[in-house]
């Protein structure tokens, strides 16, 4: 829990400094992310595990946002997921989530952007994840990415976060098998 806090607070913060950063219109010509865009990302990645965790995530992710500032953008996320925990084969398990997600592009090339972003979401599953935990749990997850502008607002997206999955001690500390991972993604996000 302290962890989406955080993750939270740190996306505020960016997007607060990239608010900030205004220069006039002939220095900073429009992007292809300025203020009052929205755009939808259709993604597909894997979270790997760190550490003694035992289980790998296969997520695909829905989600769409708005632009609050040039380059910084506020979005909200679907998630599903299946889980492939190695104890047994039947604790595998499908997960559900919802959640946000802040990222800014913080350099901008011809092509290419080069952005952070981080987020928070809570998950339900039908099985317990990890295994001995809850069926309810909280993720966190902050990392860099890059765009690549396939044409005109349509975007090849990807990148690589950190992943956290605890239930915050909800039913105290000893049901709270936590999960930590890499998670690398790939898909496509148009703007309009």
């Amino acid at each position: 829990m302290k962890l989406i806090t955080l993750v939270s607070l740190l996306v505020l913060g960016m997007t607060s400094f990239a608010g900030a950063q205004t220069r006039p219109a002939e220095q900073n010509p429009p992007g292809p992310f300025e203020k009052g865009t929205w755009d939808i990302s259709l993604t597909g990645g894997t979270v790997f595990p760190v550490a003694a965790a035992d289980a790998r995530f296969y997520n695909f992710t829905l989600a769409g946002g708005k632009y609050l500032f040039d380059n910084t953008s506020l979005s909200f996320e679907l998630m599903g997921s299946y889980v492939e925990q190695v104890n047994t084969q039947e604790s595998n398990a499908m997960l559900g989530g919802f959640g946000i997600l802040g990222r800014t592009h913080l350099f901008r090339f011809d092509k290419w952007t080069l952005f952070i972003d981080g987020g928070g979401m809570v998950t339900y599953a039908d099985h317990e994840v990890p295994v001995f935990g809850t069926h309810f749990n909280f993720v966190g997850k902050a990392g860099f990415g890059a765009t690549y502008e396939l044409r005109e607002h349509l975007f090849l997206i990807g990148g690589t976060r950190y992943f956290h999955l605890s239930n915050g001690q909800i039913h105290g500390r000893d049901q709270n098998p936590n999960y930590n991972g890499v998670e690398g993604y790939v898909g496509l996000m148009w703007t309009f």
